[in-house]
């Protein structure tokens, strides 16, 4: 059976246990065309990201009243709690991303912290 050049090339990189894989550049193909970075598109893309951190504090907001209700449901809830933990994690794990995003260190340590709590109960 023949090897591929793509199989051929992962047993090249293989080291031990682990193996390296060169994941595709899907976004930055979409955005650049498969070419190189323009000072207009990182422009564009900053003013976006500036666009939407002006909103975050308001939906920031809105994500821990969601959170907090989600955890008052689990404090009332006597029997299997499991997908309650569920959506707490991934409202947790929200959090964390978008202040990440935005460079809310404290919102973004803080849902991290939650989100490995829940993922270790």
């Amino acid at each position: 059976m023949a090897e591929s050049e793509e199989d051929s090339e992962r047993t090249e990189k293989k080291g031990g246990k682990a193996e390296y894989v060169d994941p595709p550049h899907t976004i930055r193909n979409k955005v650049t065309g498969g070419g190189p970075m323009t000072s207009q598109m990182l422009k564009k893309a900053e003013d976006v990201v500036q666009k939407h951190s002006e909103r975050y504090i308001g939906r920031a907001q809105q994500q821990v009243d969601d959170l907090v209700e989600t955890m008052h449901q689990a404090q009332n809830e006597a029997g299997d709690r499991t997908e309650i933990f569920k959506k707490i994690f991934l409202q947790s794990h929200d959090i964390r991303g978008l202040g990440s995003t935005f460079g809310y260190v404290l919102v973004t340590d803080i849902a991290a912290s939650l989100c490995n709590f829940v993922e270790s109960t």
